[in-house]
Parts: structure tokens; sequence; C-alpha cells
């Protein structure tokens, strides 16, 4: 077994303004190539995705959690870009807010996707990470 939890972590492209993503979606496939998934780690103590930001005065991240794992061998993840569906992890005990969630997205310092779905080893493929906001009209 193994005794850490891993996320694959996005390149530095990603380290920048996403806030004009607002109430947009993060789309991304994840292919499970190996493992045991009939034992999965708790999905509500591990983020699904972690989008720090520490660039600011203070040190935040906005976390999304699920209670639903991995339906599939290919599964798509729709995650809304909404402040009222994410955690806030922060030293200060900083309150989620509407202007928290966008400062947070307009200063990415890493954006982070959960690999680690099982107590044990397994072998997780990432694909199509996107960031967008749906066009109107």
């Amino acid at each position: 077994y193994d005794n850490s939890v891993w996320y694959f972590q996005a390149p530095m492209k990603y380290n920048t303004d996403l806030s004009l993503a607002y109430l947009g979606w993060i789309d991304f496939y994840q292919v499970f190539l190996s493992g045991d998934y009939s034992r999965l780690n708790p999905t509500d103590l591990f983020p699904i995705v972690r989008i720090r930001c520490e660039k600011r005065s203070y040190s935040i991240a906005i976390e999304y959690y699920s209670t639903v794992g991995p339906v599939a061998a290919n599964h798509m993840f729709h995650i809304k870009l909404d402040e009222n569906l994410w955690r806030i992890s922060s030293k200060d005990n900083r309150k989620m807010s509407k202007r928290v969630f966008v400062d947070c997205l307009a200063n990415v310092d890493s954006l982070e996707i959960l690999g680690d779905w099982t107590v044990g080893l397994e072998t997780v493929g990432l694909d199509s990470v996107r960031i967008y906001k749906e066009r109107l009209g």
C-alpha cells in the first residue's frame, strides 16, 4: 500500500490569471489503467482539484471535493468554477467568498488534480485538461 496521496501538477502555463473562467468549467479525463478500484481513498478527505494561491499576503487553496469517485475506466470530470461548490483551505481561517475565489483564480500558483484514488498502488493517466467559460448566446 502507498503511504501518501499524490496529485498531477499542471505545467507552469496554467499558473496564470484564470479569473475570466469564473463560473465556467474545468474539464479533464482520467484513464484508470491498473489498481484495485474497489478500495478507494475516502473522496470526502482528499480534494479532486486544488488551486493554490500564494502570491498575495495570504496563502489559500480552493479545493473541490466529491462524494463520487471514478465510475469507469475512462472518466470525464466536469467541474463548475463556482465558489459555492468549492472549499477553502487557509491558515488564517479566511472565509470563502466570491472575491476570495476570483482572487485565487487570478493569482494561481499551482493547479493540482488528484491521481491517487486507491489505498493501494494504481496507474492513472490524465488527458485533455481544459479551463473555460461558456460563451453566452
